[in-house]
Protein backbone atom coordinates (compact mmCIF):
# COMPACT_ATOMS: atom_id res chain seq x y z
CA UNK A 1 0.00 0.00 0.00
CA UNK A 2 1.09 3.57 -1.05
CA UNK A 3 1.59 5.35 1.79
CA UNK A 4 -0.50 9.32 1.38
CA UNK A 5 0.61 12.59 2.81
CA UNK A 6 -2.21 14.83 3.89
CA UNK A 7 -1.78 17.79 2.43
CA UNK A 8 -4.87 19.89 3.55
CA UNK A 9 -8.22 20.10 4.45
CA UNK A 10 -11.66 22.18 4.45
CA UNK A 11 -13.62 21.87 7.40
CA UNK A 12 -17.14 24.37 7.74
CA UNK A 13 -17.26 23.68 11.07
CA UNK A 14 -14.12 24.68 12.51
CA UNK A 15 -14.32 28.91 13.70
CA UNK A 16 -11.76 30.00 11.07
CA UNK A 17 -14.17 28.50 7.67
CA UNK A 18 -15.93 31.44 8.60
CA UNK A 19 -12.89 33.43 6.69
CA UNK A 20 -12.63 31.30 3.87
CA UNK A 21 -12.63 31.91 0.28
CA UNK A 22 -16.44 30.54 -0.30
CA UNK A 23 -17.19 30.97 -3.99
CA UNK A 24 -13.70 29.75 -4.72
CA UNK A 25 -13.64 26.65 -2.87
CA UNK A 26 -17.16 25.75 -3.90
CA UNK A 27 -16.22 26.82 -7.46
CA UNK A 28 -13.43 24.12 -7.30
CA UNK A 29 -15.49 21.15 -5.72
CA UNK A 30 -18.19 21.57 -8.27
CA UNK A 31 -15.60 21.39 -11.17
CA UNK A 32 -14.22 18.40 -10.06
CA UNK A 33 -17.77 16.82 -9.97
CA UNK A 34 -17.70 16.71 -5.58
CA UNK A 35 -21.22 17.38 -3.62
CA UNK A 36 -20.13 20.72 -2.35
CA UNK A 37 -23.78 21.59 -0.53
CA UNK A 38 -23.24 18.48 0.64
CA UNK A 39 -19.88 18.17 1.96
CA UNK A 40 -18.62 19.35 5.51
CA UNK A 41 -15.20 18.28 5.72
CA UNK A 42 -12.85 17.36 2.93
CA UNK A 43 -9.53 16.02 3.26
CA UNK A 44 -6.84 16.02 0.80
CA UNK A 45 -4.05 13.47 -0.04
CA UNK A 46 -0.84 13.42 -2.51
CA UNK A 47 0.66 9.99 -3.21
CA UNK A 48 1.23 8.38 -6.76
CA UNK A 49 -2.34 10.69 -7.72
CA UNK A 50 -4.08 12.91 -5.97
CA UNK A 51 -7.22 11.73 -3.80
CA UNK A 52 -9.63 13.34 -1.05
CA UNK A 53 -11.58 11.63 1.65
CA UNK A 54 -14.76 13.53 1.60
CA UNK A 55 -17.64 13.86 4.60
CA UNK A 56 -21.01 14.44 3.90
CA UNK A 57 -23.98 15.47 5.37
CA UNK A 58 -27.16 12.87 4.86
CA UNK A 59 -29.88 14.56 2.73
CA UNK A 60 -33.15 13.31 2.00
CA UNK A 61 -34.76 13.43 -1.73
CA UNK A 62 -35.69 17.28 -1.62
CA UNK A 63 -31.89 18.09 -0.49
CA UNK A 64 -32.46 18.68 2.86
CA UNK A 65 -30.68 17.30 5.96
CA UNK A 66 -31.72 14.78 8.20
CA UNK A 67 -31.06 14.49 12.06
CA UNK A 68 -29.16 11.90 13.66
CA UNK A 69 -31.29 9.21 15.46
CA UNK A 70 -31.10 11.30 19.15
CA UNK A 71 -31.73 15.14 17.20
CA UNK A 72 -28.94 16.45 18.42
CA UNK A 73 -27.33 17.30 14.86
CA UNK A 74 -27.23 16.52 11.33
CA UNK A 75 -26.94 12.76 10.29
CA UNK A 76 -24.05 12.22 8.04
CA UNK A 77 -22.49 9.26 5.78
CA UNK A 78 -20.04 7.30 5.80
CA UNK A 79 -16.69 8.73 4.42
CA UNK A 80 -15.64 8.00 0.91
CA UNK A 81 -12.33 8.27 -0.70
CA UNK A 82 -12.64 9.63 -4.35
CA UNK A 83 -9.42 10.01 -6.85
CA UNK A 84 -8.72 13.99 -8.52
CA UNK A 85 -7.70 14.36 -11.46
CA UNK A 86 -5.73 17.85 -9.44
CA UNK A 87 -5.56 18.85 -6.19
CA UNK A 88 -6.43 22.24 -5.03
CA UNK A 89 -3.94 25.39 -5.74
CA UNK A 90 -1.74 25.68 -2.66
CA UNK A 91 -3.63 29.02 -2.14
CA UNK A 92 -6.78 27.70 -1.85
CA UNK A 93 -5.61 24.88 0.33
CA UNK A 94 -3.68 27.26 2.85
CA UNK A 95 -6.04 30.32 2.79
CA UNK A 96 -6.18 30.54 6.79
Amino acid sequence: MTRALRIGAWDTREKSWKNAPHAAITDWLRNHGLPAESIYRIEFYAATTGWARVFTYHRDEKGQRYYNADHTGAAVNEPYDTDLWELPAMELLQWQ
